[in-house]
C-alpha cells in the first residue's frame, strides 16, 4: 500500500473549460494517464482566516507570495474521521504545500489552539514541524477562525511515464453556507453551470501533447480561487454570511 505524500512542490496552472472540453480531455489524456488514487471524489475544505479576512484579501490581490490555510477531507468527515490539515503557499507561481493527517475534531479544535501542545507531541518529528508552523502561522495572525466551507465534484488523473504530473477536473464548485432565516444548509454556485475548473499540476511543465490540446481548443490559462471567488460572491461586505453548524458535515 503507497503511503500519501504530505509535501509537495510543483507549479499549479489553471483553465476553465467547457463540460464538453473537459470530456474531450478526458478522453485524449488516457492514452497517458490513468485514475489516481482518489479517482472520481467529493472534495470539502474548510478554509481558515482572520476576522476580516486578511488572508484571502491579500490574495486576491496577486503578491509574489501567499498563503493559505485548510482542513480537506473526501467524503464525510466528523468526530473519529481523519481529514488533512494544510498549509498552502505559493512563491512566484510555485505552490508548496504541506499537510498532516488529524482527526477531525482534533484538527478543529488545533486550529482554536485548543490542546495543540499534546497533539504536536504526539507526531513523527516531520509532522510536528509542519504543525509548528501552523501554531507559528496561527499565532502570527492573532488566532484564524473557519471562514469558508467549500465542497466539489473531482476527476483525478495521474501520469503513466511522468509521474509527476496530474490533472483535476472541478466541476459543481459550491460554498456551503447556512441560511441565517430558517437555519438550513444552503449550497452557493462559485464555478458556473456548464463549466469545470482544470488544473494541471506539474514540476516539468506541459507535454506535448496537451500543449497540442489547448492550442486546437484555443484554451489559454487564467486565475481561479475557488475561496477567493467565494470571498467575492458571499463574503465580501457580508461577514457573517457564512455560518457552520457543529454537526457531522458530508
Amino acid at each position: 500500500m503507497k503511503m500519501m505524500k504530505d509535501v509537495f512542490t510543483r507549479r499549479e496552472i489553471k483553465y476553465v473549460l467547457t463540460t464538453k472540453q473537459a470530456a474531450l480531455l478526458q478522453e485524449t489524456a488516457s492514452k497517458y494517464m490513468v485514475e489516481d488514487k482518489f479517482g472520481r471524489s467529493k472534495v470539502k475544505s474548510i478554509y481558515f482566516d482572520t476576522p476580516n479576512y486578511v488572508l484571502i484579501r491579500r490574495s486576491l490581490e496577486k503578491p509574489l507570495y501567499k498563503e493559505k490555510f485548510r482542513i480537506r477531507f473526501y467524503g464525510e468527515a466528523g468526530p473519529g474521521d481523519d481529514v488533512f490539515l494544510e498549509i498552502k503557499k505559493k512563491l512566484k507561481h510555485v505552490v508548496y504545500k504541506r499537510r498532516v493527517k488529524l482527526e477531525y475534531q482534533e484538527a478543529l479544535d488545533f486550529m482554536a489552539g485548543r490542546n495543540d501542545q499534546e497533539v504536536v507531541m504526539n507526531k513523527k518529528p516531520k509532522e510536528q514541524q509542519i504543525l509548528k508552523e501552523l501554531q507559528y502561522a496561527r499565532d502570527f495572525y492573532g488566532g484564524l477562525s473557519r471562514s469558508a466551507y467549500i465542497e466539489y465534484d473531482r476527476i483525478a488523473l495521474a501520469g503513466i511515464e511522468d509521474k509527476n504530473l496530474r490533472l483535476t477536473f472541478d466541476c459543481k464548485v459550491c460554498m456551503v453556507s447556512q441560511n441565517s432565516k430558517n437555519g438550513k444548509t444552503e449550497l452557493r454556485e462559485i464555478l458556473p453551470e456548464g463549466k469545470v475548473l482544470l488544473e494541471v499540476k506539474t514540476l516539468n511543465g506541459l507535454p506535448l501533447w496537451l500543449r497540442e490540446f489547448m492550442g486546437k481548443e484555443q484554451i489559454t490559462k487564467g486565475s481561479f480561487s475557488k475561496y477567493g471567488e467565494a470571498y467575492k460572491k458571499y463574503i465580501k461586505g457580508s461577514y457573517d454570511s457564512t455560518g457552520f453548524e457543529e454537526r457531522r458535515v458530508g
